[in-house]
This record gives structure tokens, sequence and C-alpha cells, in this order.
């Protein structure tokens, strides 16, 4: 293929007798498509793993052929997949990117249109800016509740926010216990995904 192409670089030489041209003698460009594909495959090749991180456990959802197809599958801008590596590899705390295999994940395959559908209840989850969050706790009831902040939590029960503290002995109202928890814990009671394919690892 190379030849062919010097030799019509030649012809079209003596053909249109070109004014620019500085050498009139064809030559080879210099070329090495096992080091150009080796450095395509760098760029854009690397697969992508994409995993569920559910009550400390990762399952590995899906691999695609490289980053920039998630975006596209996700009807993004190609970038969006590399930014949340860049940001460490979490979306909404649950979805995780790695370009490498996670060895203690546990197979829970999906179909692209099944990840995508995941993926798409995710971004719609609300956004927690919280360092931490609130479990609250009814004595009378033994149940609890799960806030993403102590405002919130507040807001809730219906009292000044400086009466949310883990160090209470008393029940606030008789009532109520506290507990600090972080973003994991709480997303993991508070934005369970409503898919088949999903809940059967929902272990607590």
């Amino acid at each position: 293929m190379a030849l062919f192409v010097l030799i019509l670089e030649q012809y079209l030489f003596f053909l249109l007798k070109p004014t620019i041209n500085r050498a009139f003698i064809a030559s080879p460009g210099y070329s090495n498509p096992d080091m150009d594909n080796t450095k395509h495959i760098e760029k854009v090749g690397k697969n992508l793993h994409i995993y569920w991180f559910n009550n400390n456990t990762y399952y590995h959802l899906h691999s695609l052929t490289n980053v920039s197809a998630l975006s596209h599958l996700m009807d993004k801008g190609r970038k969006w997949a590399t930014t949340i590596i860049d940001r460490g590899g979490f979306y909404h705390h649950q979805l995780f990117l790695s370009k490498t295999i996670l060895d203690n994940a546990i197979p829970l395959p999906l179909s692209e249109t099944q990840l995508v559908e995941f993926i798409r209840w995710l971004g719609l989850q609300p956004s927690i800016t919280s360092s931490f969050c609130v479990e609250v706790t009814d004595v009378t009831t033994n149940t609890k509740s799960y806030f993403k902040s102590a405002a919130s939590a507040a807001k809730h029960i219906g009292c000044d926010i400086g009466s949310i503290s883990v160090n209470r002995t008393k029940p606030l109202k008789d009532k109520y216990l506290f507990n600090y928890i972080d973003v994991v814990e709480y997303v993991k009671h508070t934005q369970v995904p409503p898919f088949e394919y999903l809940k059967v690892k929902l272990f607590y």
C-alpha cells in the first residue's frame, strides 16, 4: 500500500507539475503503524469496568471498550465519564468506574439497557453535600429514620438544630436518639435502586 501511494504521488508530480513543491521526487514519509496503533489504543482503548458499590461490596455490572463509550451510551458529553474517574471514580456514591479490574468484585452482569436505566435513575437522586448524615432512632417504636443533614433531621422532628447531638443520654422529647453516619451508609438506606436485577443483592 505504501509503495502504491509513493508511485501515485510521483505520477501526480509529472502530471500536474506543481510550482510550490521544493522537490519533485516523491519520498515516503515516516510511519510506524505498530507505534501509531499502540498510541491510539493507549488513548482510547483502555477498557472501562463499571461497578455497583453496595453494602461495602463491589458488583461488576458491565465493561466497555473505552471510557468515552460510556459517555456516548449515556448521551453525555465526551468527557463525562472521564471527569467522574478524575474525581475518584464514584457517581452518586453507588456507581464506580475503573480502568482496572477489581479482583474482589462479585459478577452481576447487566445489559446495556439495564445499565443505562440504573445510571439514569442514579442521576435523579438528590445530591448530598453534607460531610455526615444523621440516623434518628425512635425509642418508642425502635425504628430508624435517615436524614442527609442535622438541619433536615431537626426540621423533621420540629426542634432546634442544636438539639441534634450524639451525646444525649436522655432521648429528645422522650423519643429520639441520634447517631452520625457517613454518606455511603445514608445512601444505602435511602436510595435503594427499584430494579429487580439489583434487588437480589440487597443484604443489610
